[in-house]
């Protein structure tokens, strides 16, 4: 038995070679934007990122002018009052409010009290709501903030009970809210004064 091995044609070995040609030229188009594509990718993802931060900081932006009121580039400048400028303790107080941490609280506070001090009814309009006897100009320039304090009982145990008592006692607020302890360590510095004390202080030597 004889067995014929059959050679391809040349004119089929031609078209091979030429399809094997155009597939790996094929291979190297795709190898060569490949590179592209992933940078087209990661500069699709930088852009991604950069929308998300915005989005983020614009969030919280509003977030932040939520709780503190006016648009966040439109805030104070932090700044300390200018010694330069003289003693005026009415501008160094009014100050505290752009020096950061609890002076700001501080300066807030001052402003809420000249708030309370200085309002008058006459500063609010009058409505169809407003009783008779409140419509009169020298009536409603006559009534002020009623002014509550509150206090807790560690402010009568310091030295700021002397600020409690000359508040009183010049009648600047028209009413005080309090614990007991508040009421208890009153009586407690009436009858006798209390000492600065120390934390390393031995609580056998106190009791003696």
């Amino acid at each position: 038995m004889v067995l014929v091995h059959k050679r391809a044609s040349p004119k089929k070995q031609n078209k091979k070679t030429k399809v094997s040609k155009k597939a790996i030229a094929k291979k190297q188009e795709a190898k060569a934007a490949t590179p592209a594509k992933n940078q087209l990718k990661n500069i699709q993802k930088i852009e991604e990122s950069k929308e998300n931060m915005m989005r983020l900081y614009n969030e919280a932006n509003d977030r932040l002018d939520d709780f503190l009121g006016p648009k966040s580039l439109n805030r104070e400048v932090v700044r300390g009052y200018d010694l330069n400028k003289g003693l005026d303790y009415s501008k160094m107080f009014g100050g505290l409010k752009t020096m950061g941490f609890q002076a700001t609280n501080m300066g807030r506070a001052i402003e809420k009290v000249n708030q309370m001090i200085k309002w008058r009814l006459s500063d609010e309009e009058v409505t169809k709501d407003t009783p008779t006897y409140l419509r009169d100009p020298k009536v409603r320039e006559n009534i002020r903030c009623t002014i509550f304090l509150g206090y807790t009982s560690n402010h009568s145990s310091c030295g700021l009970r002397e600020y409690i008592r000359y508040l009183c006692q010049h009648k600047m607020i028209d009413a005080v809210v309090t614990t007991c302890g508040g009421i208890e360590e009153d009586f407690m510095k009436c009858m006798r004064p209390f000492y600065m004390g120390d934390f390393h202080l031995e609580g056998k030597k106190l009791r003696q």
